[in-house]
């Protein structure tokens, strides 16, 4: 079992992440320059008609009225509405959510198969052939950023070969494109630290005892040195997702997928600011809960900080 005061710091931990995250957005959309109601009312309009929206929209106030109006609201679960269509910008985000979170899992469990299958072998022979072999596609994904990857698979697969979609969600077949261009370069970062753990950890006493005992290498690995490699991939993993959870407000919109980080950038845009706000609260709440989940992995994996 964990020690509670361990459950508790984290838990408190990513309260406050979430609280510094969306409060940091809320004050940056409104200095930066753009005006919604200037946006809503167009280039033609009068001084007095744009106003009028800011008295409607609210963003007339002081900002620290503002401020203290969104936190109300906020505990209240009431995440406002958006200035342009009007519908509440929670039902804006749960209409794209289920497309975003398959993009973001499929992309993530192929990053952690793609980590596995380069880290391992690699650092079962590190300095070797095969870690050698390796080495240069990993550099490589490592350098290539998502967006160009995307478009590079698009140019590829959808404009010459045709066999994906080019853009728009066309079902499951529209996600494979997106998926890799995702979970190449997160994989890349994963394989170099399970190489570098794993190798790491083969070199201890106690694995050098159990092939001593005449354990196949296969067993040594798997059952002895894997388990304590993996401690310090955990951590990685998971902020591995939440640089993936960022990509896909990037790659949503590469390939033109109706999710939720096609919403963001567009609400970015018209100074939407309760969909801007919603929708990074819910990343941000995505990205702290992965590491929750991690410290307590970790917790449950370390002997020493359980209770």
């Amino acid at each position: 079992m964990l020690s509670w005061r361990y459950i508790l710091s984290k838990t408190l931990r990513l309260f406050v992440t979430v609280f510094l995250i969306v409060s940091f957005v809320f004050v940056l959309v409104r200095v930066i320059p753009g005006d919604p109601a200037t946006v809503i009312a167009g280039p033609d309009a009068r001084a007095v008609d744009v106003e009028l929206i800011r008295v409607r929209l609210g963003t007339d106030r002081p900002l620290v009225f503002q401020y203290g109006a969104w936190i109300v609201s906020t505990l209240r679960l009431d995440f406002g509405t958006s200035f342009f269509s009007g519908e509440p910008a929670l039902d804006l985000i749960r209409q794209r959510l289920p497309l975003t979170l398959r993009l973001a899992a499929s992309a993530f469990l192929l990053s952690l198969l793609i980590g596995a299958a380069l880290g391992i072998p690699a650092g079962m022979k590190q300095g070797g052939s095969l870690d050698l072999l390796l080495a240069g596609p990993s550099h490589l994904l490592l350098a290539v950023p998502e967006f160009w990857l995307g478009i590079l698979l698009l140019l590829a697969l959808s404009v010459q070969v045709s066999a994906f979609p080019l853009f728009g969600y066309e079902g499951w077949i529209s996600l494979v494109l997106p998926t890799v261009a995702l979970a190449l370069g997160r994989g890349a970062v994963l394989a170099r630290y399970v190489r570098s753990s794993l190798g790491a950890e083969l070199q201890r006493e106690y694995v050098t005892a159990a092939r001593v005992r005449g354990l196949s290498p296969a067993r040594v690995v798997l059952f002895h040195a894997a388990p304590n490699a993996l401690l310090p991939v955990i951590t990685i993993a998971a902020i591995q997702l939440g640089y993936l959870i960022g990509g896909v407000v990037i790659i949503e919109n590469v390939f033109s997928l109706p999710g939720i980080g096609r919403l963001l950038l567009s609400s970015i845009f018209r100074r939407d600011y309760p969909v801007i706000q919603a929708a990074v609260m819910l990343s941000a709440i995505a990205f702290s809960l992965a590491n929750f989940v991690a410290d307590l992995l970790y917790g449950l994996a370390d002997p020493r900080l359980r209770g």
